[in-house]
């Protein structure tokens, strides 16, 4: 009953859609670009703020699994 209603749903909305035609700029390309860089650049310095912590918490992460297979091989 429930796929029915889906497909239904889908039915009516693919068929019942008006046209729209966009404008799309030459400067789109540029503005990716920047959106692309700005958050390769924002992720970098987050990573760089964050290092210690994130060193942290992989230590305390690989170091409990070497201490339980050290103590469990005992």
């Amino acid at each position: 009953m429930i796929k029915k209603r889906i497909y239904l749903s889908i039915i009516i909305f693919l068929f019942l859609t008006v046209w729209c035609f966009g404008y799309v700029d030459p400067g789109i390309g540029n503005y990716l670009i920047q959106v692309i860089l700005a958050a390769f650049v924002g992720a970098s310095l987050a990573i760089k703020i964050f290092w210690g912590r994130i060193r942290l918490f992989f230590g305390k992460v690989f170091s409990k699994e070497k201490k339980e297979s050290v103590s469990s091989n005992e």
